[in-house]
């Protein structure tokens, strides 16, 4: 989609990156690129446990992911609106959630977990 160009500009322009991180779920993007232009010393924290993601984590241009729980984050806050507006409850503002980091070691063993 023309980010090739735009990555290339970035990273010959600042050849001393050798650490960054996506904030988004599209590391594989960044991944790709480095994968392609043959550039194995930068690191990449990606976020989101998609497919895409997972690949280039396996061949390694992405070096680390953060997984969420994005199913058990929604229920949880629909099971929150439910107690405070149908049952009158009090809801505990602050609803702590694990998250995962992955690499190419444990990725294959990561599992979504549902309620």
């Amino acid at each position: 989609l023309g980010y090739g160009k735009k990555l290339e500009a970035f990273f010959s322009t600042h050849p001393n990156i050798r650490n960054c991180i996506t904030l988004g779920s599209k590391a594989y993007i960044v991944g790709e690129f480095l994968l392609k232009t043959n550039r194995r010393n930068i690191q990449i924290m990606g976020y989101d446990m998609v497919e895409k993601n997972a690949q280039c984590l396996r061949k390694g241009s992405v070096s680390f992911l953060i997984a969420q729980h994005a199913y058990m984050q929604g229920y949880n806050c629909v099971d929150s609106l439910f107690k405070a507006i149908v049952l009158n409850k009090k809801v505990d503002p602050t609803n702590y959630m694990p998250i995962e980091l992955l690499t190419k070691e444990n990725v294959d063993f990561y599992r979504r977990t549902q309620l």
